[in-house]
């Protein structure tokens, strides 16, 4: 179920963002995702008809964190919402998100005490796609990865077999809200349609709107 998406990266990425927590979680009611772009000052026209499955906000004490979970046809749609950020705050956190993404594809990792863990080799043709679509000649822009997931969403697929979704991990920054949004989607495999998933990843936009404290 859209819902109950559990995977290694969203609880790799949540556990820093619960560290800063101080007044606990709360459920937030939407309809639709347009409602919840709208709280923010955020575009999304080929995603604002989703329907919300999921929607939980935890309040630290200087950031707003919000995990939105929606689908729209056989598409799920999961979205991290993070307030109050600086760009350059901004611009660290979408560093250290990417480092995570890619170390899941490492084939070892060193823990704290220097003990080398091995991890199963994902294959070449499961491996992440990354592209640069924002690029200029002075900016690199923000990765947009195009990952394989297995049935309960999990990254880190080792077996085409075990592939039952693709979809896009991209992240949207808007300066005068302050905030930072860590889009993923998931459609199956099978129909998974690149050019068309990047067009409408383009349509998400910052709107000019007073910033969220």
């Amino acid at each position: 179920m859209p819902g109950a998406i559990r995977t290694p990266l969203a609880a790799i990425l949540l556990a820093g963002c619960l560290a800063g927590a101080s007044r606990g979680a709360s459920p937030a009611v939407y309809g639709r995702l347009d409602e919840v772009f709208a709280d923010f000052g955020v575009r999304g026209p080929a995603f604002a008809q989703a329907a919300v499955t999921k929607s939980l906000r935890r309040e630290g004490r200087s950031h707003l964190f919000w995990t939105v979970v929606a689908g729209l046809g056989r598409r799920t749609i999961r979205i991290e919402i993070t307030t109050n950020l600086r760009p350059g705050a901004a611009g660290r956190l979408i560093d250290e998100r990417a480092v995570v993404v890619r170390a899941l594809y490492k084939p070892a990792t060193v823990d704290y005490f220097g003990v080398m863990s091995g991890r199963a080799v994902v294959p070449d043709e499961l491996r992440p796609v990354v592209l640069y679509p924002e690029r200029s000649l002075l900016h690199s822009g923000n990765p947009v990865f195009i990952l394989w997931a297995q049935k309960d969403f999990s990254y880190a697929v080792h077996d085409r077999s075990e592939a039952a979704y693709r979809g896009l991990l991209a992240f949207r920054y808007c300066e005068a809200q302050r905030t930072l949004l860590q889009v993923e989607t998931f459609e199956p495999a099978a129909v998974f349609d690149k050019e068309a998933a990047l067009r409408d990843l383009s349509q998400l936009r910052c709107s000019v709107v007073k910033p969220h404290q």
